[in-house]
């Protein structure tokens, strides 16, 4: 199977991404469960009264289910996987996880800064670097009796 076959065959029909909490319907269709229910009152949507592949009536739970272990665990071995930054948690596919760390809204600037320099260049933070250091012989300075 080809990636843009992984995108169609296991990805949300509706909104076209690749989730790890996918919901299968008596219908054996499954979607997502962010677009299926309302993310406050956890119950599906009333515009999945029936499903959105084969328009099968009553094939989603009313309630939002857990995600069994095994769905997820499912759809790591087709290449989904998540952010494992806590600011983020962005599902993907696994070929485009270099793409979004580049572009991760989790990273923090000081991380951020870190990776923005090059082996071969000095390091931006030298003001930082020489308070820390004076910081380190005020400190060292305390301890000694003249």
């Amino acid at each position: 199977m080809e990636r843009t076959d992984y995108d169609t065959v296991f990805g949300c029909p509706i909104c076209l991404g690749p989730k790890q909490s996918m919901i299968f319907g008596l219908c054996q269709h499954f979607v997502c469960a962010e677009c299926l229910y309302d993310p406050v009152q956890l119950s599906l949507k009333k515009a999945f009264q029936a499903c959105p592949i084969c328009k099968a009536k009553n094939v989603f739970p009313q309630e939002r289910p857990d995600i069994p272990d095994s769905t997820k665990q499912l759809m790591e071995i087709v290449g989904v996987v998540k952010c494992s930054r806590k600011r983020c948690g962005e599902e993907m596919w696994s070929w485009d996880r270099e793409q979004h760390d580049s572009t991760c809204r989790g990273v923090t600037r000081r991380t951020q800064a870190r990776r923005d320099v090059s082996p071969g260049r000095p390091s931006c933070s030298r003001k930082a670097d020489t308070r820390q250091m004076a910081k380190r012989r005020r400190s060292s300075n305390r301890g000694k009796v003249n």
